[in-house]
C-alpha cells in the first residue's frame, strides 16, 4: 500500500476474531502463522509486491491453500485473486515459498 509521497506502507493484518479458537478446535489440522518455523517479514512481503501495481498504487488480495511437504516447505495453490492480471498470484506464491512449517509437532501431527 502506498502512503504519503507514494512511499510504501506495510499493511498490518487485523487481529484474530474471538471465534477463531473454536475454529482451530474443530479443524485441528490447519496451521496458523504462529505455528510456523519461518514467517516472512513485512519488508520481504513488500519487496515482492508486483512492481507495475506498486507504481500505480494498486493493492491486491490473494487467497492461497497450502500443504506441508515432508521437509517443512509448503506447496501452495491459488484459490482466489483480486484484481486479476496484475501479478499478485505470482507474488503470493513467492511469499508462500518463504514460509516453513515444522514437519511434525510433538503430538505427532
Amino acid at each position: 500500500m502506498l502512503g504519503e509521497n507514494n512511499a510504501p506502507v506495510a499493511v498490518v493484518s487485523p487481529p484474530e476474531p474471538s471465534w477463531i479458537r473454536d475454529y482451530y478446535t474443530v479443524y485441528p489440522l490447519r496451521l496458523h502463522t504462529r505455528e510456523m518455523l519461518t514467517v516472512p517479514s513485512q519488508a520481504e512481503i513488500g519487496r515482492l509486491h508486483p512492481s507495475r501495481a506498486l507504481e500505480r498504487g494498486i493493492i491486491g488480495s490473494v487467497t492461497l491453500e497450502g500443504r506441508v511437504a515432508s521437509d517443512g516447505s509448503l506447496v501452495w495453490r491459488v484459490v482466489d485473486v483480486f484484481p486479476i492480471g496484475w501479478g499478485f498470484e505470482v507474488a503470493a506464491i513467492r511469499v508462500g515459498a518463504l514460509y516453513r512449517a515444522p514437519p511434525a509437532f510433538d503430538d505427532g501431527r
